[in-house]
């Protein structure tokens, strides 16, 4: 690409649409430029950050025809914090471009147009949504340029508790608010960030492995208005760090009393908020309702994130997939039961494969829990050669119902799909790009019925979408 701006000098943008991980798009002089917390519509002076091969990724500096759909931002880390990279953008808005973008994905990756397009579903509310919440320590905290150019005194660089940079592991930014989370989180935040300072405790650092503090995780369940807090550290190596943790077991404790609080122990190089974990007040695990099924939620089993969407979510899966009593369904990637469950009631036979272990255990429990005995769940690679054999054992599906990860299915498994031939799939996704991909692998045997989207995130580009897709043949 020929660079015309070899000063890097401010540029006047007029931004025509949102693009891919719902970044603004301009064009100039023929050149793609992809601005980030800029709305269509809009005029913006923005500067160069990274020159690609056949684009340019932008910042905005100044806005100088704002859109009508501008918003204030609720939360004062916008624009530095990955989490909410939509705050600015007025939430009828937000859902506008969601559904938008699952539809033009499906268009122009997978060339497939669904029969059926049902409008979005919008999420009430849209703050103080998230049921979890992933917090990290680090021994690097990220400095914002207001505070560099601000000419004081810096502080406290080597610890921070808060949310990671985007594309920047290392560093963390120090979080004082975050309004997508459950209220109580920055309480608990604030007091185990004071408490770690004032006993000079350090942040793990996941490149030299040294440090003692490494997450907090805090759960919450809408259905029983109850929290969960999970401290991970590393082993106690100093003196401090044994101080900090009497004082977490016994002051934090009764101060959160009514909370469930569990002290994790994870002393392996991986940087997943993980741990044995060890009980110090409370419940071992939360209770979460999905129509009238319960699901026992432990420290660290998944779980989706939004549960005043769960259901909306969980119901239009059981409407579109209009399965008969009769019938028998593979729920594949089933985690631990919240599509499954809820269906076993309506139906012969539902059989959920996940490859988590621990996730299989968790929906065995909440089968018995919930008293619901037409339900079998395996636990296997369902990406692997040698689960062909293993489903070649398993009753013949009507349908089959997918949840995979953003990755999207493997090759090995849509060869299956093909293979096994039910009458429908149903295929929920939270990556529109692997979906039109994974789609468009299947449209010699599959057409698409039918497309919900669903908005599970609000404030951030993701979108969750419900697709049909019926066999040729029946």
């Amino acid at each position: 690409m020929k660079n015309k701006n070899k000063n890097n000098l401010p540029i006047e943008l007029s931004i025509e649409s949102i693009a891919f991980e719902g970044v603004a798009l301009a064009r100039k002089d023929g050149v793609v430029h992809f601005v980030r917390r800029a709305i269509p519509e809009e005029i913006v002076l923005a500067k160069v950050t990274k020159k690609r091969k056949r684009y340019l990724e932008c910042e905005v500096m100044e806005v100088l025809k704002s859109s009508p759909n501008r918003v204030l931002p609720k939360c004062k880390h916008f624009g530095v914090c990955g989490g909410c990279s939509w705050q600015h953008l007025d939430y009828p808005e937000q859902l506008k471009w969601k559904e938008r973008t699952v539809l033009e994905t499906l268009k122009h990756l997978g060339k497939i147009t669904p029969e059926i397009i049902n409008n979005i579903i919008p999420s009430e509310p849209v703050y103080n949504y998230r049921n979890k919440m992933e917090f990290s320590f680090g021994p690097s905290r990220w400095l914002t340029t207001k505070e560099i150019d601000s000419g004081e005194k810096i502080v406290q660089k080597d610890f921070a508790l808060g949310l990671h940079i985007p594309e920047r592991f290392d560093k963390v930014l120090d979080i004082s608010e975050c309004p997508i989370a459950p209220e109580i989180s920055i309480k608990i935040l604030d007091r185990i960030r004071a408490q770690a300072l004032m006993f000079g405790c350090k942040a793990y650092n996941t490149a030299t492995h040294e440090g003692f503090l490494r997450n907090v995780v805090i759960r919450n369940s809408l259905s029983y208005q109850e929290t969960m807090c999970i401290l991970i550290t590393d082993n106690p190596k100093e003196t401090c760090d044994e101080d900090f943790l009497k004082w977490f077991e016994t002051e934090f404790v009764e101060e959160f009393k009514d909370t469930s609080i569990i002290h994790a122990v994870n002393t392996s190089f991986s940087p997943v908020a993980i741990g044995i974990p060890k009980l110090l007040n409370g419940k071992t695990h939360l209770i979460e309702e999905i129509l009238g099924i319960k699901y026992k939620i432990s420290p660290f089993s998944f779980f989706q994130t939004n549960s005043y969407q769960l259901n909306p979510f969980v119901s239009k899966i059981i409407r579109i997939a209009e399965l008969e009593t009769s019938n028998t369904v593979w729920d594949l990637y089933c985690g631990t039961g919240s599509i499954s469950l809820p269906i076993a009631r309506k139906i012969n036979k539902i059989i959920g494969l996940e490859l988590s272990e621990s996730s299989i255990e968790d929906a065995k429990e909440n089968a018995k829990l919930n008293e619901i005995d037409n339900v079998d769940f395996f636990s296997f690679d369902l990406h692997s050669k040698e689960f062909w054999s293993f489903a070649s054992e398993l009753p013949k599906p009507d349908a089959i119902i997918l949840d995979p990860p953003r990755s999207g299915s493997h090759e090995n498994l849509l060869k299956l799909l093909k293979s096994v031939s039910p009458a429908k799939l149903v295929y929920v996704s939270c990556n529109p790009a692997t979906l039109a991909r994974d789609c468009q692998f299947l449209s010699d045997n599959f057409y698409l019925k039918e497309i919900q989207a669903i908005d599970m995130f609000p404030q951030t580009y993701h979108v969750e979408t419900i697709a049909l897709l019926l066999n040729k043949e029946k």
